[in-house]
């Protein structure tokens, strides 16, 4: 299925994130760096609230203090059970849904191996429409990936009708710090994601980072 495809190319000419384990908060700020070139764009059917590292999507009713939540699920890592073995400890991402273009995929990024200065990502097609030669907004939305390398690529949209490619970033892996580092996972936001494309503007994402109990 979609969703356990994976690339392990690195990107070419781009430079690598590297971590040092005497370092930890220079290793942690270049990860967030990286992970803040994509930071999803705040979708206008939820609210949002500012934290430290960032703003984050929050649904309205969770805001009023309505309903019941509790934390999201997709861009948490824990241990891959079914994939481990002697060899090594496998993590998958908890599983949640892509919407957007007409389709709902579900996404359930596993098999992942915890290594120092990798990322993980979706990529995402899109086919784009145009009318008379005027690019549309919405689109069609097409196969999901999930990519691992030491950059994350950034989206690929054409001006008129034809293919596009959204990146959404999960997460990547950093230093703990220790004479003998180990990674640690830091996710990119979590929940659920909603996608949309806007001429212009081009691709908006949002997250529902609680769901309703």
């Amino acid at each position: 299925m979609p969703s356990t495809n994976y690339n392990g190319n690195n990107p070419q000419a781009r430079k690598r994130i590297k971590t040092n384990g005497s370092n930890t908060n220079g290793a942690l700020a270049r990860v967030e760096n990286e992970l803040g070139r994509l930071q999803p764009s705040l979708s206008l059917q939820t609210g949002s609230q500012q934290l430290p590292n960032g703003r984050v999507q929050v649904p309205r009713k969770a805001r009023r203090g309505g309903g019941t939540t509790e934390p999201c699920i997709l861009g948490y890592v824990s241990i891959d059970a079914e994939n481990s073995d002697e060899e090594g400890t496998k993590y998958k991402i908890n599983a949640g849904f892509l919407s957007g273009g007409g389709g709902t995929e579900l996404v359930e990024p596993d098999d992942l191996t915890a290594t120092i200065g990798v990322f993980v990502w979706l990529s995402v097609a899109w086919t784009c429409y145009a009318i008379d030669g005027v690019q549309q907004a919405g689109g069609t939305l097409g196969a999901v990936t999930v990519a691992q390398g030491a950059s994350i690529p950034t989206d690929t949209v054409p001006t008129a009708g034809g293919s596009a490619t959204a990146i959404i970033a999960l997460g990547g892996w950093i230093s703990n710090g220790a004479e003998e580092p180990s990674p640690v996972w830091v996710n990119q936001g979590c929940g659920s994601i909603q996608l949309y494309f806007c001429p212009g503007q081009g691709f908006i994402v949002g997250r529902n980072n609680e769901v309703e109990v």
